[in-house]
């Protein structure tokens, strides 16, 4: 177990490294945050691929016998690291080399008892295997499209099933579409993947790869391409096949909603105000995105200054609380008005998380603020987000999601997850570790143990 902790206190040292030198390696920050007007896209049809993605099972570790092999190479790192001080002297030899056994042994212990049996990991490949590749066809992800799509208030035209991509690779034209659109929005799911790294109780992610291109049908060229992830969802495999694996539909859903709004909220929707109000940079929340009222949005501080990943856990005292932000525009944005370049019709969609997924939302909500229609439940973590969409040179947008994007001495952008890319700032799974965190008091409204 004390090599473990070790281990642990290592590759949390690491990760704090990383970020230290973030500001070197960061991908370079577009010369404007303001986007062109989106309008010159014309009439936007949807495309599905033809071909269902591929399914991978991939176990990490195959049985208790591999866990124990990698727990004693883990143990033996642990020893290696005695002289990794400086210390290059007859006392260090000799802690190394008594080190190393025992701490091979150890680590091996430890990863046998860790780990899953190979036949209950088999099994779990099996019952999976029963399950996932019938949920992930073409027709889900186009409900998800049209859904999304429909609660945004965006004019799509969804092109005849069959009009997509053929297999990997494939790049249709959509030509024999030009009297119906200009521009033709692609969506390709390419992987399901479950993942488990062999653990007992078996913790299984989910997480879906797509592709989306955005098709000018006037000359049939890409516009736009970019991969998409979805964000992994972990769970014990046997609650995934709990009740006829209704888990298990339930996640894929969620997953194929997710790469639908990444693919809409990409090409068409995002919005970034091009002239900043004075310091609106150095606030927590970028002026990307609005910035919260109540419950208020703080880091925890360390010494006087934020520290990485550690928002504040703000204590609520009701399970029915009213959330509240800024209201949109905020002067440096646009003007209210139906003219050119102001912006109309604006409404806020607002989303509650629990564990990673959404657990309360109200989309076209009329004023800056929302009292809870249903409770949460007492003694949990939530996190919670807002946008504003509106209507600009009448074509639907919408801000950022509300986050602390600006926690870590630098600036978790959201783009480049949406994009696929993997700089150090972005390693946590996604956004959401960046949305505002609530604490609910217990049935009673006191604040739990």
């Amino acid at each position: 177990m004390q090599s473990l902790s070790l281990f642990r206190k290592s590759l949390a040292l690491l990760l704090v490294s990383l970020l230290a030198l973030q500001p070197a390696c960061t991908p370079v920050r577009p010369d404007t945050l303001a986007q062109p007007d989106k309008g010159h896209l014309g009439k936007i049809g949807i495309a599905v691929a033809r071909f269902d993605p591929q399914y991978h099972f991939d176990a990490r570790t195959s049985g208790k016998g591999e866990g124990a092999a990698k727990g004693a190479v883990g143990g033996a790192l642990e020893c290696s690291r005695i002289g990794s001080g400086g210390r290059a002297d007859a006392l260090a030899m000799l802690l190394f080399v008594v080190c190393l056994p025992i701490g091979a042994a150890v680590g091996a212990v430890h990863g046998a008892a860790t780990s899953e049996s190979a036949p209950n990991i088999e099994q779990a490949r099996s019952n999976l295997n029963a399950w996932l590749p019938s949920y992930i066809g073409r027709e889900p992800l186009r409900e998800a499209l049209t859904r999304y799509a429909r609660e945004t208030g965006l004019e799509i035209v969804m092109l005849p099933a069959g009009q997509g991509p053929a297999a990997p690779g494939d790049a249709p034209t959509y030509r024999e579409f030009v009297n119906d659109v200009d521009t033709v929005i692609e969506v390709t799911m390419l992987e399901l993947t479950a993942v488990t790294p062999g653990a007992a109780t078996l913790p299984v992610s989910l997480q879906l790869k797509a592709q989306v291109r955005a098709v000018n049908t006037r000359d049939g060229k890409a516009i736009d391409s970019f991969p998409v992830r979805s964000t992994p969802i972990l769970r014990p495999v046997s609650e995934w096949l709990a009740n006829d694996a209704k888990l298990v539909q339930a996640g894929i859903v969620s997953e194929l909603r997710e790469v639908a709004e990444t693919a809409l909220d990409e090409v068409l929707l995002i919005y970034h105000p091009g002239k900043l109000a004075a310091n609106a940079e150095k606030d927590l929340v970028p002026a990307y995105a609005l910035r919260a009222v109540n419950p208020p949005l703080r880091t925890e501080l360390f010494q006087g200054k934020p520290t990485w990943g550690h928002l504040e856990r703000f204590q609520l005292d009701t399970l029915t609380p009213t959330f509240a932000w800024e209201p949109f525009p905020r002067g440096y944005d646009v003007t209210i008005g139906d003219g050119a370049g102001q912006a109309s019709d604006v409404r806020y969609d607002l989303r509650i998380y629990a564990d990673g997924e959404i657990y309360y939302e109200r989309f076209g909500l009329a004023a800056p603020k929302h009292t809870l229609q249903m409770p949460l439940g007492p003694c949990r973590d939530y996190r919670w987000t807002v946008r504003a969409r509106f209507r600009l040179n009448d074509f639907v947008r919408v801000t950022e999601w509300t986050g602390a994007f600006n926690t870590i001495g630098g600036e978790a952008a959201p783009w480049w997850w949406r994009r696929g890319s993997k700089p150090a700032l972005a390693m946590s799974p996604a956004n959401v570790a960046y949305y505002p965190m609530i604490v609910t008091p217990g049935r009673d409204g006191l604040a739990c143990k």
